[in-house]
């Protein structure tokens, strides 16, 4: 009897031996989603680069924010390598940008590719790197439609809005572009110039002067009939 309580205690003793050790070994270990999406597409909370990726196979127009890295190298027609983009803004197609979420990033697979063609040629002036090269490394949000298919990779086209440095970038309209509003001015230009006077800067009543480059302006002559 003694000898069955003795290995009864020793297999109860095992037992809690055993469940000690599984307790101490169990691996701790925390997840994190690597689909998180960050951000809702709106302005005043656009998504980073990583989750605009996610979303672009939904093809949503959003707003995007993010720091530009480069451009795609010049001719390129699809993007298979690295060897396919500028990290730079030399020698590339100046139609294109590369969005990063971070300022140092060089793994093309992690950026957004954003086509500028067909975009309001203000926003264009403003973010070619060919004609803007100090802008690499900057932070840029962009609205436009998102896209999985775009030289082979993930991207944004039909670029409607865009700011820089957290600045808008305004709208300039093409067939407007003093942006002078078209509901102050008159039905027809008429006016005789009676009150003219020689050498004075001269300013047509209900109209404003907005000269395009250097100083432009009504002057008036007056003249002996």
């Amino acid at each position: 009897m003694k000898t069955c309580i003795k290995f009864l205690g020793v297999i109860i003793l095992g037992i809690i031996l055993l469940s000690a050790c599984k307790e101490e070994t169990l691996p701790i270990k925390l997840v994190y989603p690597n689909d998180a999406i960050i951000g809702d597409g709106t302005k005043e909370e656009p998504y980073d680069v990583a989750s605009a990726i996610r979303k672009a196979k939904k093809e949503t127009v959003s707003w995007v924010k993010g720091y530009i890295v480069g451009a795609v190298k010049k001719n390129v027609t699809e993007i298979t390598d690295a060897n396919d983009i500028v990290w730079g803004g030399q020698e590339i197609n100046n139609q294109t940008l590369l969005l990063a979420s971070n300022a140092e990033e060089n793994d093309y697979t992690k950026c957004l590719l954003i086509d500028l063609k067909g975009t309001n040629s203000n926003i264009n002036n403003n973010l070619n790197l060919s004609e803007n090269n100090e802008i690499i490394g900057k932070a840029a949000t962009i609205y436009g439609k998102l896209t999985q298919s775009l030289l082979g990779i993930n991207g944004m086209q039909n670029i409607a809005k865009a700011t820089l440095e957290g600045a808008d970038i305004p709208i300039i309209e093409e067939g407007n572009p003093l942006g002078v509003s078209m509901n102050t001015l008159s039905d027809v230009v008429a006016n005789d110039f009676k009150d003219a006077i020689d050498g004075s800067i001269y300013q047509l009543k209900g109209w404003t002067n907005i000269p395009t480059q250097g100083l432009a302006y009504w002057k008036g002559c007056k003249k002996k009939w």
